[in-house]
């Protein structure tokens, strides 16, 4: 099982953090003391020396359901998971992206993980900069000129400020 962990921290004491989720095509936006703040751009996979995107539907969200559960560091925690599938070497493989709010702390965590092995070998080598699967990731614009929202990102961890 392959798990791809990216922690979004919210930085404020006394915020409310919403997931939204579109059924359909798995989209989400997050927002913050209900404004939005981010809204999620397509879910990527490379293998077999090809991209399986959600963008043109070689990579499909099939079924969402919802988790609950407690860390013994963080506390308790919810979480949305979204089962994708694609077809590799004529074989369906599932693969889950999660979304797990926090109820201690101001917190998001995204998980994208496997239930089986899946060779990301490829014919072409990838670099460091370079990526084999993208989840989360996001659109970063500017709703209006008023909105003076700020990111940074550093190693994985992304701060809102």
């Amino acid at each position: 099982m392959y798990i791809l962990g990216i922690l979004l921290i919210i930085v404020g004491y006394n915020c409310h953090i919403n997931v939204h989720i579109d059924d359909s095509k798995g989209s989400f936006n997050i927002t913050i003391n209900s404004r939005l703040w981010l809204r999620s751009s397509y879910t990527r996979l490379y293998t077999s020396n090809q991209w399986f995107s959600t963008q043109d539907d070689s990579l499909l969200l099939i079924d969402k359901h919802s988790n609950e559960g407690n860390d013994s560091i963080l506390g308790k925690w919810n979480e949305t998971c979204l089962i994708y599938q694609f077809y590799f070497n004529d074989t369906s493989v599932n693969i889950s992206g999660s979304i797990r709010q926090w109820e201690s702390i101001p917190a998001i965590t995204f998980h994208f993980q496997s239930a089986t092995t899946i060779d990301l070998n490829n014919d072409r080598l990838l670099d460091m900069d370079r990526v084999r699967s993208v989840f989360p990731s996001f659109y970063t614009e500017k709703f209006d000129k008023n909105d003076h929202r700020g990111y940074l990102t550093f190693g994985g961890i992304v701060h809102l400020q």
